[in-house]
């Protein structure tokens, strides 16, 4: 098969389903030897692409695919054309939205379906866009990629599709153990981190529940700050009041975005990270955290109960009191950190990104017979 692979809609950074698409294409690479791959790339990620193997060839998009509006006309107008010259036999489109009128077939991933069940968490011209794109393209494609069963769920209830189209490929993590004091000396020397600490990994936006975790935190009784990892998102402002409101300001410490290779350092020394975002497709901090042995206490809601399993702890988002509870549950005891610490690094052998790619890849020949 010519298998074309569309990298343009994802983050130039590895994060959320830029993450995701590194990590397949990297893994498939491995695996596959026999299908010839098109890469579709642009100046933005090209970097994270130039070391695969002879039959993974890269097609360059032009210089205006950086900017949204112009690269999703390019995506619908030339993707086509592209298959057609290059006698593409499938496209995989990792990121919601396909071309809806292809030569080959087609294979969409769909990674949560919160512009329909959380609209209130997103940008209203990404709800505008995301509600008229994403019924269309699951329709017409072959194969559905769901990241969890709780997507799988949303997809087949929202749009009425059949269950067979859709399949469940639960996404991985790659966090290695590192040594806790080398980890201490290096985010005291590039972070000025000298406190232990609370965590949480992630955009900082609305969906994740940012203002419902310091208002969690300004509760406890502690002396662990609250570190929060990750991209500084939109509807910022109100995060900050929030912090300020509560007196927070030399406790809470926002990091901005943290390349991959720092990440170990935080999950090593985090006494426990909390994530209690309102809805989530996978949730790879989740998983992140307990592949290096952090506790976990994340939301009950969406798919996060089936990334964590029985090794995290669940609060109800909606509840800052509860959350608060956790923590200073987990904060509090060693004995159930220890538990916590086990049984999560047993739970996160689960998934893998071989794995992911090989039910990928399997997909892939599905749709050839759909």
């Amino acid at each position: 098969m010519n298998i074309a692979i569309n990298t343009l809609g994802p983050s130039k950074i590895k994060a959320g389903v830029g993450n995701y698409v590194y990590h397949v294409i990297h893994q498939l690479a491995l695996l596959d030897k026999v299908n010839t791959y098109y890469i579709i790339i642009n100046k933005d990620n090209i970097h994270q692409f130039n070391d695969l193997p002879q039959h993974f060839r890269t097609i360059r998009a032009p210089n205006l695919t950086t900017n949204k509006t112009l690269r999703i006309l390019w995506e619908q107008l030339a993707i086509p054309c592209l298959c057609r010259t290059h006698k593409i036999d499938v496209l995989h489109s990792p990121g919601f939205v396909a071309p809806l009128f292809l030569p080959c077939k087609s294979v969409v991933t769909i990674h949560d379906m919160t512009f329909f069940t959380h609209p209130d968490v997103h940008e209203q011209s990404k709800i505008a866009y995301f509600k008229l794109m994403i019924p269309p393209t699951v329709r017409k494609a072959d194969v559905v990629i769901a990241d969890s069963h709780a997507t799988h769920k949303d997809i087949c209830h929202l749009i009425n599709v059949p269950e067979h189209k859709v399949r469940t490929i639960p996404l991985a993590a790659e966090m290695k153990r590192i040594n806790v004091r080398q980890a201490r000396h290096f985010l005291r020397n590039t972070y000025n981190i000298t406190n232990p600490f609370i965590l949480f990994v992630g955009t900082i936006e609305p969906r994740k529940n940012i203002t419902g975790l310091v208002e969690a935190y300004s509760r406890l009784h502690t002396n662990h700050i609250l570190v929060l990892v990750g991209k500084l998102g939109w509807k910022l402002q109100p995060i900050l009041e929030r912090v300020k409101e509560k007196n927070l300001e030399n406790r809470v410490i926002f990091t901005g975005y943290v390349p991959d290779e720092h990440l170990p350092a935080f999950y090593a020394c985090a006494t426990t990270l909390v994530y209690p975002s309102f809805a989530e497709g996978f949730g790879i901090p989740v998983l992140e955290a307990l592949q290096a042995g952090c506790p976990v206490i994340t939301s009950n809601t969406s798919c996060l109960p089936e990334v964590g399993g029985s090794a995290a702890l669940y609060v109800n988002p909606h509840d800052p009191e509860q959350i608060a509870r956790a923590m200073q549950k987990v904060l509090n005891s060693p004995t159930t950190r220890a538990e916590m610490k086990q049984k999560g690094v047993l739970h996160a052998r689960r998934f893998s990104w071989k794995q992911c790619a090989q039910e990928t890849l399997k997909a892939y020949h599905d749709s050839m017979r759909a």
